[in-house]
């Protein structure tokens, strides 16, 4: 009798924390879109727009990031692969701008009605 070679399955893939992933891109989606209006008030945003625009620019990249990161784990977590990254970072970033999008006038009307003037 021949000795056939039997095949190992495959490994199982590492165990991904999604926690951190998923606090930090909600965080990022709700807290740093608001940040200009929190920190400059409504007057401040009159005289000089460069810091918001600066701070837009800063949660724009960090949303970007944390969906990739939040991408990433998904796809190990699922086993899809690089086109399920590439897929899953351009759905959680739409998702990440339509949140901050939705934020940043919450929080602009939210300051405009504070106006106690």
């Amino acid at each position: 009798m021949s000795e056939e070679h039997v095949p190992s399955p495959p490994p199982m893939p590492m165990p991904v924390q999604m926690a951190p992933r998923w606090i930090g891109w909600v965080a990022a989606s709700t807290l740093l879109p608001a940040l200009p209006w929190v920190i400059l008030g409504a007057k401040g945003m009159d005289k000089d727009p460069t810091p918001a625009l600066v701070m837009l620019a800063i949660a724009l990249i960090v949303q970007l990031v944390m969906s990739i990161f939040v991408a990433i784990g998904l796809s190990q977590k699922r086993s899809l692969g690089v086109g399920g990254i590439v897929g899953l970072s351009i759905v959680f970033m739409l998702a990440s701008l339509a949140i901050g999008t939705g934020v940043f006038f919450a929080a602009c009307v939210a300051m405009a009605s504070l106006n106690f003037h």
